[in-house]
């Protein structure tokens, strides 16, 4: 595996198990919190119904009675322990016992004609709804780290493509004997390779502006007179000269249009510069304008012991800054 796919991997797959807890912790606070409040109202709601349910017994005194009722509410309503408590807080009635440290106290008071008499206690055994929302807990952290693993796999998959992709821009940058893994990692290595490139003769002047004369737009067209150099033995020298000096004639009339100025750059092209501000517009654009004109005017080739065929001339244009 590439080291750049390694690293998204990590990366990816750290992320979204960071997320993934974040979320789980998240949502078991809040689903647990909730399930709590309402675990605690109802046990509220439960104690206040069964202490004006002993408060009869409470008011008499009878304690035989008491404490089978007390038994009777406990397995009715699947409670631990009840006890009854006078104003001293000495036990009156008890059912039940196994006090656990998950387990929930909840008191009401035990009033006699609106007068407190004495305290219920109830003791309940966790929620069950806890225990379920504990359990459906650990099932989505479980899946948020299947989740992690596939998308660090994910990552590392698209890692591997496209570190096989910056590699192969590395090897075409430092040529075809550098295909071997570099040291670091591949944006390393191209970054490496990018810095032995001479950017400084590669890259263009920022601004020709600012480089006083040392740079000026110039527009370049060089025709090339193609079809000579194939019948170039089949003319005689007075033939040839006619033949160039009317090529000649015919590119310097145009370039004197477009105000540029003609130079023979070898025995088959001709090269017109376009320099400077003129009416007609651009030096890139006046060479293009005069190249359009010499194709538009094509002039009959000189007879000799062969024809050059009309219409051959190659005609480029290049701007230089």
């Amino acid at each position: 595996m590439h080291r750049i796919s390694q690293r998204l991997a990590l990366l990816c797959g750290s992320l979204c198990l960071a997320l993934a807890l974040v979320l789980v912790l998240i949502g078991n606070l809040s689903s647990r919190y909730i399930l709590e409040q309402q675990s605690r109202a109802q046990l509220a709601t439960l104690a206040t119904e069964l202490a004006a349910q002993v408060a009869p017994l409470v008011a008499v005194g009878d304690l035989v009675r008491l404490e089978a009722t007390l038994r009777g509410m406990r397995g009715r309503h699947n409670l631990q322990q009840l006890t009854v408590e006078d104003l001293d807080e000495r036990p009156l009635g008890q059912a039940g016992s196994g006090i656990t440290p998950n387990s929930s106290v909840t008191r009401a008071q035990v009033t006699i004609d609106g007068n407190i008499a004495g305290e219920l206690e109830i003791v309940s055994a966790p929620d069950p709804a806890l225990e379920e929302q504990r359990g459906m807990s650990f099932g989505l952290l479980v899946l948020g780290i299947l989740g992690s693993l596939f998308a660090a796999a994910l990552a590392g998959r698209w890692g591997q493509d496209h570190a096989g992709r910056i590699n192969a821009l590395r090897v075409q940058l430092a040529g075809s004997g550098s295909g071997a893994d570099a040291a670091g990692d591949e944006l390393a290595a191209l970054e490496g390779a990018v810095a032995a490139l001479p950017l400084d003769l590669l890259r263009p002047p920022a601004d020709s502006e600012q480089q006083g004369g040392d740079y000026q737009e110039a527009g370049l067209l060089y025709v090339s007179l193609a079809s000579l150099a194939r019948y170039v033995e089949t003319l005689d020298e007075q033939s040839l000269l006619e033949y160039t000096e009317a090529q000649r004639e015919l590119i310097a009339a145009a370039a004197a249009l477009y105000g540029g100025s003609l130079s023979v750059v070898r025995e088959f092209g001709l090269l017109v510069s376009f320099t400077g501000d003129h009416a007609t517009g651009s030096p890139g654009f006046r060479a293009v304008s005069c190249a359009g004109v010499h194709r538009g005017r094509r002039r009959p080739a000189v007879t000799a012991r062969r024809r050059i065929r009309p219409g051959t001339l190659g005609c480029r244009w290049r701007d230089h800054r």
